[in-house]
């Protein structure tokens, strides 16, 4: 590992010296490559887990995620100058709740309640100077967090005003150097609505969408299954370019490498305003999303990441233009070859727990009925072939 390490540095400034400032790389299709991101665990405060999850996936995220509360103060130096110093750009999703995790009420935020600690932020931002993303609120118009639409009393024009106030007030404190990510979740064929929550395009840099293939009982969609349908209401929201801000996939119920060979493969790059794409390499409550939680898992990964779609640099993704306008309907979904299970295995999965009960009992019933008919199908024909009396 200790010669990796070297090697994938010395790749990163060749990089750096091919593509200087301005310069992008064009894909086969005339597109810039794909620029990619990871959220890694205790980054922040182990910044050698970077280098190990380069040397695991064969390449330097970009994008370093990372999760901060409004605790503290989310913009330090010593952090962002770690990312930054390994050809990255920070991007922190801001969480507007306590460490304790408790809810900061967004109409208090809009009326100025917070300024004091916002202004601090801004001015931390500010002093560190270089460009760092921000993606405050993320997955609003899920009902998950405190922030979202509908908790505590939290309405669609809340989240606007709040919004508008914290990128306002980190303008006038000089933070321009924060670029502002609107990250909605995929909304489940229109479950979870977000157009009435969006700001306005003078208050957002980059739009984004959070989503994932839990497996198990869940199914298992594609990768264009779980993003296409959101994906086309976002881009006729605005012409933004678009990244992929939480993704990742289960090992529960199908072929994990098969679903990333078939998302970054070939799913992924048909999506025409997709510029940048981050991987959730951590656990949550439902499910395990590490790159690593299988040796063939990581293999497709580390092939697909090895492919010049996804070469795309820090530069790549500075040069991004503001507005990207017009072709930006998503791909159709494929028809298989993405790891997912068969008609019976399917089933299994569903079948467990509280559904195996009711499909035993229903199994049970029908089988009753199904003997009941025979019977009774039976017993007619019985006294069909019964003999006329003698007369």
């Amino acid at each position: 590992m200790r010669t990796v390490r070297p090697l994938l540095l010395a790749a990163a400034t060749l990089a750096a010296l091919l593509f200087p400032p301005g310069a992008v790389a064009a894909g086969a299709d005339g597109r810039p490559p794909i620029v990619t991101g990871a959220y890694i665990r205790e980054a922040s405060d182990r910044p050698e887990m970077i280098d190990r999850y380069a040397e695991r996936v064969g390449r330097f995220p970009v994008i370093v995620m990372s999760y901060k509360d409004w605790g503290t103060i989310p913009f330090s130096s010593e952090q962002l100058d770690a990312i930054w110093n390994r050809g990255g750009v920070p991007m922190i999703t801001w969480e507007p709740w306590t460490a304790e995790e408790e809810g900061i009420a967004l109409r208090h935020i809009a009326a100025k309640r917070w300024d004091r600690y916002l202004r601090r932020a801004a001015r931390s931002a500010s002093n560190w100077g270089k460009p760092l993303m921000v993606r405050f609120a993320h997955e609003m118009n899920g009902d998950w967090f405190p922030w979202g639409r509908g908790v505590n009393g939290n309405t669609a024009r809340d989240f606007r005003k709040a919004w508008k106030h914290v990128v306002d007030l980190f303008r006038f404190h000089g933070a321009d150097n924060v670029i502002w990510v609107w990250s909605p979740n995929e909304d489940s064929g229109g479950s979870f609505q977000f157009a009435p929550l969006y700001p306005g395009d003078e208050w957002v840099d980059w739009v984004a969408l959070d989503g994932f293939n839990f497996g198990g009982d869940e199914g298992w969609p594609s990768f264009t299954t779980v993003f296409g349908s959101t994906y086309d209401r976002l881009v006729a929201l605005t012409d933004r370019p678009v990244m992929i801000a939480e993704t990742g996939s289960s090992e529960d119920g199908g072929d994990k490498a098969a679903w990333i060979t078939s998302a970054l493969g070939r799913e992924a790059p048909r999506f025409p305003r997709v510029r940048a794409l981050v991987l959730f390499d951590g656990e949550t409550p439902r499910g395990d999303f590490r790159v690593d939680t299988s040796p063939e898992a990581l293999r497709a990964l580390r092939r697909e990441l090895d492919s010049p779609t996804y070469a795309g640099t820090r530069q790549t993704l500075l040069s991004t233009p503001a507005s990207l306008p017009g072709g930006a309907g998503a791909p159709t979904p494929p028809d298989g070859g993405y790891g997912a299970p068969s008609l019976w295995e399917e089933l299994k999965l569903k079948l467990h727990g509280k559904y195996l009960v009711a499909a035993a009992a229903a199994l049970l019933l029908g089988l009753a009925v199904l003997a009941l008919l025979v019977w009774a199908a039976r017993r007619r024909g019985s006294r069909r072939r019964r003999p006329a009396p003698a007369r």
